[in-house]
């Protein structure tokens, strides 16, 4: 299991909990590693900004997470076959998430590697055009995609992916967002 998978795993634990603490022998046998182990990623998760309270024969608990994205923030949820289930790179900001991803994808990144950015100092839109991100604006991602299809059926999936992330928010959350041409999806104009 990679880094990011098992402290994923950690933080789903917690989340799943709730506010109750949880002995390390409970979550070491439930997520299937030594209590040293999970010593060893609470420090970690630790280092990158989450709260964990710890108390001797009373157990672990979540109090804080970092406000920033971090990989194992991202569920891509259990009906996912590709995109998020490989790599996830997580930025503060990035000149571009695009530039970022196709060097991964050079480099032999596997499809459905996820890149995200909370902003972007060169995003790159249409058409050549700048596309402007600013912190706090929005979250700004592409993925690495390898379709098996033909290039002149390549360019209507933006649109079907924004329509998928659309109707996603709308079924976790509620939230009704709109989709901007070409692949742009928007709740209270970010």
């Amino acid at each position: 299991m990679k880094d990011n998978d098992i402290k994923r795993s950690i933080i789903g634990y917690f989340r799943e909990k709730g506010a109750s603490p949880v002995s390390g022998e409970d979550i070491s046998r439930e997520l299937g590693f030594s209590r040293a182990n999970l010593w060893k990623y609470i420090k970690k998760l630790r280092e990158e900004g989450y709260i964990i309270d710890a108390a001797p024969r009373v157990g672990y608990r979540l109090t804080a997470v970092p406000d920033e994205i971090t990989p194992y923030e991202v569920d891509p949820g259990p009906g996912t076959r590709v995109f998020g289930k490989t790599d996830i790179h997580c930025f503060k900001s990035l000149t571009s998430t695009n530039v970022e991803a196709y060097r991964l994808a050079e480099t032999g990144a596997p499809e459905g590697t996820l890149v995200i950015a909370e902003t972007q100092t060169e995003g790159k839109g249409r058409m050549g055009r700048k596309w402007v991100s600013p912190a706090g604006g929005g979250i700004y991602m592409s993925v690495i995609l390898r379709p098996r299809v033909p290039l002149d059926r390549v360019s209507p999936m933006a649109l079907v992916a924004a329509g998928a992330v659309a109707r996603t928010i709308k079924m976790e959350t509620g939230i009704e967002p709109s989709v901007k041409w070409p692949n742009d999806v928007m709740i209270s104009d970010k």
